[in-house]
């Protein structure tokens, strides 16, 4: 008997190198499917495309309750308002760097979830953070592994992408293990085995015991 922790496999389409033009390729993918869905929503529902040049406060899961989308969309909010604040300290434009919030998944063949959760984090945003919601896009794709590796990728110098699962309930995050394939910060919840996969030297730990969630030191 042995301990297999949460691993990754580098060599498959989530993981493995991209060239510029599969990169261009995949987000044409995302992007693709985000403007097809938006073509099924109200004009209060339309979602901006994915912009790689902007900074991205990123979640990859697939649309189901467990998953603690409400969670990623209140920190995403909240690290974008002290954004602003910081930059109107500065004496700078606040839209200067406002980062997108992105959520990127989809379901499976035997997940009841999808749809629905998909609606009720639509709702989400149109009824909580109406004065957010334009930097706030969800994803729900067809499965592409190369085009979520694409999305996933370090983006050019200057533009940050954090990486966040906000899950209530999980065993072993594998998509947290893709993200520290890429090299990307992550921000997780201390459910399930992810306090394991996570270490504050590379991360942070959301402490989901304490009086909010801890979100105001993960947005921080």
């Amino acid at each position: 008997t042995y301990i297999a922790p949460a691993t990754t496999e580098p060599h498959d389409d989530m993981n493995r190198p991209l060239s510029d033009h599969e990169i261009k390729e995949g987000i044409g993918f995302v992007n693709h499917e985000i403007a097809k869905k938006n073509e099924e929503l109200s004009d209060e529902d339309q979602m901006e495309l994915i912009d790689p040049g902007r900074d991205c406060i990123a979640m990859v899961a697939r649309f189901d309750e467990s998953k603690g989308g409400d969670k990623w969309m209140a920190l995403g909010v909240r690290t974008k308002q002290l954004v602003k604040e910081k930059l109107i300290a500065r004496g700078l434009s606040p839209d200067s760097k406002r980062p997108q919030i992105v959520f990127l998944g989809n379901g499976s063949v035997d997940d009841p979830s999808g749809k629905p959760e998909f609606e009720k984090m639509l709702k989400l945003r149109r009824e909580r953070y109406p004065d957010d919601k334009q930097d706030i896009s969800l994803g729900r794709i067809k499965h592409n592994y190369a085009a979520i590796n694409a999305f996933m990728h370090k983006r050019q110098p200057g533009v940050s992408l954090v990486a966040v699962q906000m899950s209530d309930a999980e065993g072993c995050e594998t998509r947290i293990s893709d993200w520290m394939e890429h090299g990307v910060p992550t921000v997780v919840s201390s459910r399930g085995g992810m306090s394991l996969q996570v270490s504050e030297a590379s991360g942070i730990v959301l402490d989901y015991d304490k009086p909010g969630l801890d979100l105001e030191r993960g947005a921080d």
